[in-house]
């Protein structure tokens, strides 16, 4: 299936979210009708992208030398879930939003 109009976001690896709403894609690009994206003037280092329709969703680090990156073809899939509770060093509850890639 062709992810078309799917929303695409890409930071900068190091990048920090203030987002408190869990939402896993805050898109600041999208793909074209048959799925696909061109990302233009970008700066050399490691970013994040991640890539979410309706449910499903991709993410991976990549690394921009300042040339012609092709991805091919990629899979979007059901995250999963995780449950529990998250602590600090000192056993304090962590009640901020935490994201698992």
């Amino acid at each position: 299936m062709v992810a078309s109009y799917a929303g695409v976001t890409l930071h900068k690896a190091d990048f920090i979210s203030n987002d408190t709403t869990g939402t896993v894609v805050v898109p600041n690009y999208e793909t074209d009708s048959l799925g696909g994206f061109t990302l233009e003037d970008l700066d050399t280092g490691k970013y994040r992208l991640s890539i979410a329709l309706g449910g499903k969703l991709h993410s991976e680090e990549i690394s921009y030398s300042g040339n012609t990156l092709d991805l091919g073809e990629i899979t979007l899939e059901a995250p999963g879930t995780v449950s529990g509770t998250f602590a600090d060093g000192n056993g304090e509850t962590l009640a901020s939003w935490i994201g698992v890639y």
